[in-house]
């Protein structure tokens, strides 16, 4: 009684201490890891925290109407091939590429000497003939002038101003050379006008770019007794990209330009902000964030594959730049660029597709992002349409060449309307997919949307719930975090200031979406980074600011990246920041005295080592594609010198509308979700083609910090096998750094092994199957090591599965009684049905078998002998097989020892005693069954 009370006791106690504190609401067991007790102290901190953040950092969802979703579609690929087909057929591509320019107030990134404020106008697409009409006769007294673009190279050395008055040509100025970085005055002096034409100087195919800022002239009176009011447009009460030449802005009448000059097919600008104000000065990290270069050297990843990917003109695209994106799966490479849509094979990089992306995802038109969600196993593109609305793409399998969900919502709505979405970023967790884009128009602020995942990836596929939080401070970029693990919520960061990170978590999406901002994160004091020169680059290319490119979060900590100045050069720095008491955990900055460094984007595997891929540049090397990394144990601060693995071939010249020269706008770094290997795409200065147009090119590659095992031999097993009979492969491989190694069998018949092992580095590993259909079968092997990092697939063995009878089942005879340590003889003999040859094996029932014994031919009787020590009652049992593994059924005999073997000599073990009790078995077969 006692005993139980205290079993009872002990229950309870287990119970209290180990069972109930599972059983909180802040986690679902189902979620639980191996780190559960860190995930369930952050996040039950972390919402500790929220409960306590002031009511006005937090906004709450504004739901979409649905009706302004598009119901969306499933197609498969063959019907986008088929419209590609159609789509090339229509390009012309002996067009004239002639344009003409307008006038327009440039995006921020591309603002570069306005006189006052922050606004000024130029010449779109430099055109060299640009008309202004007035109302009525005017004095034109003057304007600012600057260098508009990515350096001399695009500037116009001169202008002059043409007057008119009722059509007729009145006067015309001389020509102005002051143009350059600093506006100058233009002293212009046209009076009694009523049209002047601005007339260019061509620098770069037939076209010159320039800013003009702070036009003043005075308009003429009927009577002197009126008074005159001289005017200034400043176009401070202007927004970044609006076009004058639509709104016949204070009154005038902004003409399309009539310079003769081509310009490259372009997709619509990027923009960006430079900005350097400081909101806070905060202390940081006691952290130089100097060049890996000049530190103590760390481990390089290793490149493990690399190849190529879309090139500017393939599918008949020209579109620049290329805003190179792409994603690992677990068998393809998916890529999307302005604008192609492109799949490769992972392993081989086999181009499988390679088409227009308005042919994968029509009406959309470019910024394209790609992710592949290891929650759902699905992909995930995202494209704008650069007017209202934002296209989804959504595979309906991890195989991305098969069908898609197809759809699109509108985003300028409510305080966006009449705004058009730009430059939007995309994250993913458990619950969601998540976007955040520049709306450009009026305020020009920026917007965050929330998509539930489950209805986009339902059987029957639909947009579901979709959220809004608008007015967001304009931070360039705002990057929802690519989520590995379980969250409260989807987090996003962004550059707050010149030394500070903003942090904000979405929470609640499934119930009532709120966006909380955590705070802003202390990181060193950076500045905006300057264009980056490449060798034979008529102007620097384009670094598009310090925005972020991209973010992921793993394990408590966000990761992201981004370019800065560092010495009068483009640098890139990259951060880890701890989410639960918002602080800087890690940083440091890639940067060289030569190179110039950009467009970085990072991501970590789940031992928390890291890469990240970017752009490198100067003025004696082409544009090239870089890598760097740490691993998880390398010193805080440090990465590895930057490795050059795909090296610029030409020079890149494609110049924009603004003058830029075009380069990124971003790239990206993802994780194999079968072998968590890490890959990056990057952009480099692809060869000319035949009739010399420049040309971007993308390059993919595969790394890992230590080397995958070795390629496992051919799997080595029988070459012809009978339907259903199992049969044992066996392979082998050398893990490069000694590690333990297991294997995977692939059965060719759709179905895989278990991982088998561990073994030691070059150790034997096996696996058994059997094959219910007939025909050939490749059997295949594959091998990781200790930290999952997966070698390739073996050369296949091929199995031939034949339709194939078994033995019959075999039949045992000899004594079933006798004593211990006496050997007995016993006969086995089964027959093949086809007359094959037979192999049998015997199992003892002691703990001892005889392996397969053979070939023997069919019904061909064999003979052996065995001896027991122990008394009691054993099993014979006995299996045939003929020569194509086909076994047959198990047969059985018993034996009985009456007694132990003797330990020394008696009566039991003396050859007269059992000489006299095999005779008296012998003489009465009753006793056999009654022992028995």
């Amino acid at each position: 009684m006692k005993k139980n009370l205290w079993n009872k006791i002990v229950i309870l106690l287990v119970m209290f201490f180990f069972i109930i504190p599972l059983l909180s609401p802040a986690q679902e067991l189902s979620k639980f890891h191996d780190d559960m007790d860190f995930k369930v102290e952050n996040n039950t901190l972390l919402q500790q925290r929220l409960e306590s953040i002031n009511p006005d950092k937090i906004i709450i969802g504004e739901k979409l109407d649905s009706a302004d979703y598009d119901l969306g579609y499933v197609e498969d690929m063959d019907a986008c091939i088929a419209r590609d087909m159609i789509m090339r057929a229509t390009v012309d591509l002996n067009k004239d590429d002639s344009r003409h320019g307008i006038w327009v107030v440039p995006p921020r990134g591309a603002s570069y000497y306005p006189h006052s404020g922050i606004h000024n106008v130029v010449n779109k697409w430099g055109d060299t003939m640009m008309g202004i009409s007035f109302p009525s006769l005017v004095d034109v007294h003057g304007a600012w002038f600057a260098g508009q673009g990515g350096g001399k190279g695009v500037w116009t050395k001169s202008i002059r101003v043409i007057g008119y008055r009722n059509g007729e040509h009145t006067k015309t100025t001389d020509w102005f050379e002051d143009i350059d970085d600093t506006p100058s005055w233009f002293a212009i002096y046209l009076e009694d006008v009523d049209r002047i034409v601005i007339e260019a100087s061509p620098v770069f195919n037939g076209a010159g770019w320039y800013a003009m800022d702070d036009l003043t002239y005075t308009p003429k009176t009927n009577y002197e007794q009126e008074p005159t009011n001289t005017i200034v447009l400043d176009f401070e009460d202007c927004y970044f990209k609006q076009n004058l030449n639509t709104i016949n802005y204070a009154g005038l009448e902004w003409e399309t330009g009539t310079g003769n000059f081509k310009v490259e097919q372009a997709k619509k600008s990027v923009s960006y902000i430079s900005s350097n104000d400081d909101e806070k000065d905060f202390s940081v990290l006691k952290n130089d964030a100097t060049s890996s270069n000049n530190l103590e050297p760390i481990g390089s990843p290793i490149l493990l594959n690399d190849y190529q990917g879309v090139i500017r003109g393939d599918a008949t695209s020209w579109s620049y730049p290329p805003d190179s994106c792409g994603a690992a799966g677990p068998n393809h490479f998916v890529e999307v660029v302005n604008r192609n849509f492109a799949v490769y094979n992972k392993s081989t990089g086999e181009e499988l597709i390679n088409i227009l992306l308005g042919a994968f995802l029509p009406e959309s038109n470019g910024d394209p992002r790609v992710l592949y969600d290891q929650y759902s196993d699905r992909w995930f593109i995202i494209v704008c349409d650069f007017n209202t609305k934002l296209f989804l793409a959504v595979s309906k399998s991890s195989d991305p060449t098969g069908s898609w969900f197809k759809c699109s919502f509108v985003v300028s709505e409510g305080s966006d309307q009449g705004k058009w979405p730009d430059y939007p970023t995309l994250g993913v967790d458990e619950d969601g997919i998540y976007t955040a884009a520049y709306m450009i128009g009026g305020s020009s602020g920026m917007s965050i949307f929330a998509l539930e995942k489950a209805p986009l990836i339902d059987e029957d596929p639909s947009l579901g719930d979709i959220y809004a939080f608008r007015e967001l401070t304009w931070e360039g970029a705002i990057q929802p975090v690519h989520t590995f693990g379980t969250t409260e919520g989807e987090y996003f960061v962004s550059r707050g200031s010149s030394t500070t990170l903003r942090v904000r978590v979405l929470t609640g999406l499934l119930s009532t979406p709120v966006l909380t901002e955590l705070g802003f994160v202390n990181i060193p004091s950076h500045s905006e980074p300057p264009d980056a020169p490449a060798l034979g680059s008529t102007v620097p290319l384009d670094t598009v600011g310090h925005r972020l490119m991209n973010a992921v979060y793993r394990d408590g900590y966000i990761w992201t990246a981004h370019c800065i100045d560092v010495g009068g050069r483009a640098a890139s720095r990259w951060y880890k920041i701890n989410v639960l008491n918002t602080t800087l955990d890690d940083y440091g900055t890639i940067e060289d005295p030569v190179l110039y460094y950009f467009f970085p984007t990072i991501m970590v595997n789940p031992s928390g080592d890291v890469i990240m891929g970017f752009s490198g540049s100067c003025s004696g090397q082409y544009a090239a594609a870089y890598y760097t990394g740490r691993s998880a144990s390398d010193p805080p601060g440090y990465m590895a010198p930057p490795v050059l693995y795909k090296e610029g071939e030409a020079t890149y010249n494609l110049i924009d509308s603004y003058g830029r020269n075009r380069w990124g706008d971003y790239s990206l770094c993802s994780l194999d979700p079968v072998k968590n290997t890490l890959w990056t795409i990057q952009e480099y200065a692809h060869s000319h083609n035949e009739s010399d147009v420049n040309r971007w090119g993308t390059w993919i590659c595969e790394l890992v910090f230590n080397q995958p095992p070795q390629t496992p031999t051919k799997p080595d097993g029988p070459e012809i096998l009978g339907q259903f009979a199992e049969a044992t492969f066996s392979t082998s491989a050398i893990d490069p750094e000694g590690e333990d190694v297991y294997y995977k069998f692939n059965w060719g018949d759709g179905t895989y092994s278990e991982w088998v092992g561990p073994y030691s580095s070059g150790e034997t590993g096996e696996a058994s199957h059997s094959w219910a259909d007939y025909g050939e079968f490749e059997v295949k092997a594959i091998a990781k090591d200790i930290n999952d990092i997966q070698s390739e697939w073996s050369e296949p063995a091929v199995v031939t599965i034949i339709v194939n009878e078994p033995p019959e089942k075999v039949t045992i005879n000899g004594p079933s009684l006798g004593l211990g340590g006496k050997e007995y003889e016993y006969t086995f003999i089964s027959t093949d049905p086809e007359g094959q040859d037979i192999y049998y094996k015997i199992d003892w029932d002691d703990g001892q078998d005889t392996g397969w014994l053979g070939p023997f031919s069919s019904g061909e009787q064999i003979k052996l002998s065995h001896s027991w020590n122990k008394k009691g009652g054993y099993w014979i049992k006995a299996w045939a097989k003929d020569i194509y593994e086909s076994c047959s059924n198990q047969g059985m005999f018993k034996m009985t020892i009456l007694k132990n073997k003797a330990k020394s000599a008696n009566i039991y073990n003396s050859p007269l005693f059992v000489q006299f009790f095999e005779k008296l078995i012998s003489r009465f077969p009753i006793l056999t069954f009654l022992l028995n």
